[in-house]
């Protein structure tokens, strides 16, 4: 039954439901939410503000404090939402003091009013039931009403039930309050309100934006964050807080005039933009001053802003030039938020700072100062100076410093003043955290300002000097950036440190030569591992005495006994001196048995550029004990030397029995002699004497015959025409049967057991370890005298053919002596390298000489066709080459070679002869096939006709007629494609032709063709099918998949088919295919193996299965080669590929490509992996390569270089070490060390 209390229980019930049913319209009708709805979730204190329920447990009031802008309101209005969606208990009240309050009515009255109207019982004015009461806009009352509220506001704090929530400005909350502060967001939290207020926006550029001037001030105020948000979608980054207010206001005052009164967020904003409009749009400006101190900072710059000039408002502020407190905070926030527009007004108020009390208002401007100072006009630079420097004595510490740090950086400042505000900063009794910190741009000044600093005012922070970042900056200041002041003031504080680096104070006492009077100091920085300081060291060195400064260098010297390169670089230094004392320092470490190589070649190199260094160079040449590799420097030095005295010397070293590298190193050094006017006869004479014997190390009569073929030596032409005799390999296996008679009766896999004296086995095992592969390396000894004889028949020739090139007088002579070795080389092949020579020293005359070979009884078919393809690269023979085949006297061999140049010279005028030749049904086919190739080469209207004729012949074979089709040269005409669609409707039951036509119209993207391909594609003939296949992969029409599908699978289908069905399916879908191919990548057919490893390396290059073959010794030579290189160069697993090295079961191939991609590795392990594969007993050509791989990391920078020379040496320098495996690292490093780097002029050792 229904009683009075039940009827009371509904209507509250109907009540509680109007009331939040109000509340939700209200916050659903605030412009904000509606334009932003998101802002009701942003998280706005430093501590989560408590929900509804939360707030109504707990004991006493709330208050909300924070600085205008600081998101109170919205703080207020999140708590209303919640409580409205959530269903928590009790009501709300929310009040704003600036729309509510009326100033008869006391405090109750104005909050009854607001319970009443809400249709709540008044009983609610009393706390006793459960409500929360927000208040809100405490600054627009006035202070004698905020003292009547602060008491009614007391009272309400210790209600029993209801609760009060209000918003304050920070240090006017009371007891009984407990406080939850409001503060900027910092950045994460930033990006967590802007993702939310925009979602599916990009918000970084509005980050990056806040992080910088002007919109920096931004981040202060909540309302400015919002209408940023609101208008970055459609208008983007505004350049100011004015621009800012504009575009929010046109984008929002529809919704805004509609609300007015009922605005909750934003309204003091709005209010502040609606009085600066005015103001700026003709109302009288001198209101402005009218206006409470709080309104005047705010309207002023959004007024100047508005303007365009703040000038007018600025002046008005000024008033009689001794302006209020309220307009000086207005001309503040003027010059936080436009310095540089006036930077004049700037300046007087910062004069009038300086002399004055309000210290408050230097954070308010302090953000706006560099742009300020850095705008300030060049008449007023002396001004700006005193006014930073007044600051500076009025306002240490941090921020100031920071400011100075900002002027310091600023590029568009003016030069004396950032030098002013560096030697402020200096004064200062405590640095920035961010002094050493370089900005990502920084101009020269800002890099030495920062060094300068540091050096003279940062103690813990010097050591940075020599960082990447800071060092140019030192380097600046010292040049004299600055000013001579400066630099003497960092150098004596960096002098005066003794903490501070070496190579600092090494730095600055090269730079300040007068304090150079510390000799230890000097030493220990001359010896130090730091080439920087050795230099600045070394330049200080320039002011003492000679004697001293020896003296010095030697101590140095011994003290960095580990680092050859320090003391190469000092020893250099003491090549510069005149004493002879200096001669003896470089003469005793490069007999020093003890050092390194590098460091007694680098010794030697410095003794041969002193004075009277002959004789010394000689005594290293002729004493048996020093290595013969330093033997070999001393002769190459004493060659570069030019006295002729030591001649005899080199020519006894030569014609001896000594080491290979010595003798090469002597001929070298006579070849160089041989250039100087006094020594050209002694030492040409040695050389050809040493090119008649029948020398068996090769590879030193091929030095010589290059040499003197350079040195145009007409008199060793005799000489080098003995090394082209057909009887050269008798006398050379007689020479080697004189030196190793065990060679007949050994096989020659076996010549390295062979007991040798180290020089025979050096130049026997060098002769072995010849070529790229196992297969290059001679057999026995009959193949090893044919070889030599070969290569220094090669080097012959090219030294006739660079004699004849210097004098053409004799070209005819010394042409026909290459000629006749041509025609009488043994062996079915004709050596390349001397048709090279030949076509060399014929020049102009190349067809005379090709007419000679094909003309002579004694050639060959394969010396000819050879001729006419190193000597026809020569275009002047194309005349020539069209008259011989005109001619028609030659074999059908040659005559194809002929077709063949001719289309290759591009000679226009050959058409002719071509179409008749391809025309000529009684010719071979195989001359036709050629030529129609050779009309495709050659291109033009012209050849175009004449492929069409021959396409278009029906009589025509149908290979030759496919021929010339493939041989179209794109583009297509549109003849051409009409007619082979034409013949393709037609004869397309061809195979051969349809193959062809489909091929070359797919290649021209004519999908019209695809059906003919299809057909084609199904062809029994396999290698029909493939070309057609290829086609439609070219062509990527995807409706060919289904068909290429039915291919890839079919057991009748060729596997090559269906391997190119794989591959062309792949082109067209990419990766889908992939499982199809997998089934042909451990194919049993090595051919189809290695082609499915190709296809997966171009769609998958990274694909596991790719590396596989490394290990698989049962895989194909040739797969396992390809998957190592792709290993190599793309997956460096060098413990993989270390064991392969070093295991003898494994293909020698391998281990050779294994050796050449270590000495592409950029990795220190690789030079101990060739180390350790060297002492193995692995085939010669392997130690060869392993030791040229050590020599190519050396060329190499990084740490791979290091550990590959220091390889090297020990290969030099031990005992152990097989006398071929010294020789050859023993060229390397002297090849090292004596050529020259193009780069500095410097050894690369």
């Amino acid at each position: 039954m229904l009683t009075p209390s039940s009827l009371a229980f509904f209507h509250g019930g109907r009540t509680a439901r109007r009331v939040r049913s109000d509340a939700q319209r209200q916050i659903h009708e605030e412009p904000a939410v509606r334009l932003l709805p998101g802002l009701l979730d942003i998280p706005l204190a430093t501590a989560p503000i408590p929900d509804p329920d939360a707030i109504l447990a707990s004991r006493g009031g709330i208050a909300l404090c924070g600085l205008p802008g600081s998101g109170r309101s919205l703080a207020l209005l999140q708590i209303q939402a919640r409580w409205a969606s959530s269903g928590a208990g009790g009501s709300v009240i929310a009040i704003s003091l600036a729309v509510a309050d009326v100033p008869n009515l006391s405090p109750r009255a104005v909050v009854a009013g607001a319970i009443h109207r809400a249709g709540l019982p008044a009983t609610h004015a009393e706390g006793g039931r459960p409500m929360l009461l927000l208040l809100d806009d405490w600054e627009d009352l006035p202070a004698d009403r905020r003292a009547i509220w602060r008491s009614y506001a007391i009272t309400a704090a210790a209600w029993p039930v209801a609760r009060l929530v209000i918003s304050l400005p920070p240090g006017e909350e009371w007891p009984g309050l407990t406080s939850i502060n409001l503060a900027a967001p910092d950045d994460d939290e930033l990006a967590i309100w802007l993702v939310r207020l925009l979602p599916g926006h990009d918000v970084s550029p509005i980050l990056a934006a806040l992080r910088r001037e002007p919109l920096a001030a931004l981040r202060h105020s909540v309302s400015d964050l919002l209408l940023l948000a609101l208008i970055y979608p459609i208008a983007g980054i505004p350049d100011s807080r004015s621009q800012l207010y504009e575009q929010a206001y046109a984008l929002a005052h529809p919704l805004l005039d509609a609300a007015d009164r009922r605005i909750s967020i934003g309204r003091v904003a709005l209010r502040h933009y609606r009085l600066a409009r005015s103001l700026a749009g003709g109302q009288d400006l001198a209101a402005l001053a009218a206006l409470p101190a709080h309104e005047i900072a705010a309207v002023a710059p959004l007024a100047a802003g508005l303007l365009g000039d703040p000038r007018p408002v600025l002046r008005l502020l000024w008033g009689d030039g001794d302006p209020s407190p309220s307009a000086l905070r207005g001309l503040a926030a003027c010059l936080r938020e436009r310095p540089a527009d006036a930077p004049d007004q700037g300046l007087r108020l910062i004069e009038l700072l300086n002399t004055s009390d309000y210290q408050d208002l230097w954070p308010l401007i302090a953000p706006g100062l560099p742009d300020m100072f850095a705008a300030v006009a060049s008449g007023d630079q002396e001004r700006a100076t005193r006014a930073l420097c007044l600051l500076a004595e009025r306002q240490p510490g941090h921020p100031l410093a920071d400011l100075l740090l900002m002027i310091i950086d600023r590029p568009d400042a003016d030069e004396a003043l950032r030098w002013a505000a560096a030697d402020l900063l200096a004064g200062q009794p405590e640095q920035p955290a961010a002094l050493a910190d370089m900005p990502a741009v920084a101009d020269e000044i800002a890099r030495a300002a920062r060094a300068h600093i540091i050096a003279i005012a940062a103690p813990s922070l010097r050591n940075e000097l020599l960082g990447a970042a800071l060092r140019p900056g030192l380097d600046a200041i010292i040049a004299g950036l600055g000013g001579e002041g400066r630099k003497a003031a960092t150098c004596a504080a960096l002098l005066d440190d003794p903490p501070c680096a070496d190579e600092l104070r090494a730095l600055a006492l090269s730079s300040v030569p007068t304090r150079v009077e510390s000799a230890p100091l000097l030493q220990r920085t001359l010896a130090d591992p730091s080439p920087a300081l050795r230099h600045s060291a070394l330049a200080a060195l320039a002011s003492l005495p000679a004697d001293e400064a020896l003296r010095l260098l030697g101590a140095a010297i011994a003290a960095a006994e580990h680092d050859d390169a320090a003391r190469i670089e000092l020893l250099a230094a003491a090549a510069q001196l005149p004493q002879r004392e200096a001669t003896g320092l470089i003469a005793r470490y490069a007999l020093a048995e003890r050092a390194g190589v590098a460091l007694r070649i680098g010794a030697l190199r410095l003794l041969a550029t002193r004075p009277d260094s002959a004789p010394l160079l000689l005594r290293f040449l002729s004493a048996a004990r020093i290595p013969e590799l330093l033997r070999a420097v001393a002769a190459i030095l004493l060659g570069e030397h030019g006295d002729v005295a030591v001649a005899p010397h080199l020519r006894h070293t030569l014609l001896g029995d000594g080491p290979p590298i010595l003798r090469r190193a002597s001929a070298a050094a006579l070849a160089a002699l041989a250039r100087t006017p006094g020594g050209r006869e002694s030492a040409v004479a040695t050389l050809i004497d040493a090119l008649a014997r029948p020398e068996p190390d090769a590879a030193l009569t091929v030095q010589i015959a290059t040499s003197l073929g350079a040195l145009g030596v007409t008199a060793a032409i005799p000489a080098l025409s003995t090394l082209l005799g057909s009887r050269r390999p008798t006398s050379l296996r007689a020479g080697w049967l004189a030196a190793v008679s065990a060679l007949t009766h050994t096989p020659a896999e076996r010549w390295s057991t062979i007991p040798l004296d180290p020089n025979t086995r050096a130049v026997l095992i060098d002769s072995l370890a010849t070529g790229e592969t196992e297969e290059d390396q001679p057999s026995s000894l009959d193949e090893l005298g044919i070889r030599q004889a070969a290569q220094t028949a090669l080097a012959a020739a090219d030294a006739l053919a660079a004699i004849a090139e210097q004098r053409p007088d004799l070209a005819a002579d010394l042409c026909s002596r290459i000629r006749h070795a041509l025609l009488h080389v043994p062996g079915p092949q004709p050596a390349a390298g001397l048709l090279g020579a030949l076509a060399r020293a014929a020049g102009a005359e190349v067809a005379a000489e090709l007419e000679a070979i094909l003309d002579s009884p004694e050639g060959t078919p394969s010396l000819r066709w050879a001729a006419l393809d190193q000597l026809g690269r020569n275009p002047t023979i194309a005349r020539w080459a069209l008259e011989r085949l005109n001619s028609g006297g030659d074999d059908p061999f040659t005559q194809g070679k002929l077709v063949t140049t001719l289309g290759e010279l591009g000679d226009q005028r050959a058409i002719p002869a071509l179409r008749q030749i391809s025309a000529r049904s009684d010719a071979d086919l195989h001359i036709r096939t050629l030529a129609v190739a050779a009309l495709g080469q050659l291109g033009g209207d012209e050849a175009d006709t004449a492929l069409r004729a021959i396409i278009s012949a029906g009589d025509a074979p149908a290979p030759l007629r496919a021929a010339a089709v493939a041989a179209l040269p794109p583009p297509l005409s549109d003849e051409t494609r009409h007619t082979l669609h034409q013949i393709a409707r037609a004869e397309g039951g061809l195979p051969d032709l349809a193959a062809a036509i489909g091929s070359a119209l797919a290649g021209a993207g004519e999908r019209t063709i695809l059906p003919l391909l299809l057909r084609t594609a199904q062809s029994e003939r396999a290698e029909h099918a493939v070309c057609a296949i290829d086609a439609i992969g070219e062509l990527g029409d995807q409706s060919a998949a289904p068909l290429l599908v039915r291919i890839s699978q079919a057991a009748t289908a060729a596997p090559g088919v269906r391997l190119a069905a794989i591959a062309a399916l792949l082109r067209l879908d990419g990766p889908a295919h992939l499982p199809l191919l997998r089934s042909h990548i451990d194919s049993p057919i090595p051919p189809l193996r290695i082609r499915a490893h190709q296809i997966l390396a171009k769609i998958a290059p990274g694909d596991p299965q790719l590396f596989a073959p490394v290990s698989d010794i049962s895989a194909p030579l040739a797969l396992r080669l390809a998957a190592l290189e792709r290993l190599m160069a793309d997956h460096p697993t060098l413990s993989l590929v270390g064991a392969i090295l070093k295991r003898a079961d494994e293909p020698p191939q391998l281990r050779l490509c294994v050796a050449r991609g270590l000495g592409r590795s950029d990795r220190p392990e690789a030079a101990r992996m060739l180390l350790e594969a060297l002492g193995t007993d692995g085939p010669p050509l392997l130690r060869r390569h392993c030791v040229l791989a050590l020599g190519q990391l050396v060329a190499t920078p990084g740490a791979a270089s290091v550990a590959a020379l220091a390889a090297l040496a020990t290969l030099v320098q031990g005992d152990e070490t097989p006398a071929e495996v010294r020789h050859w690292a023993a060229e390397i490093i002297l090849n090292l060390a004596l050529h020259r780097a193009e780069n500095d002029g410097r050894s690369k050792l």
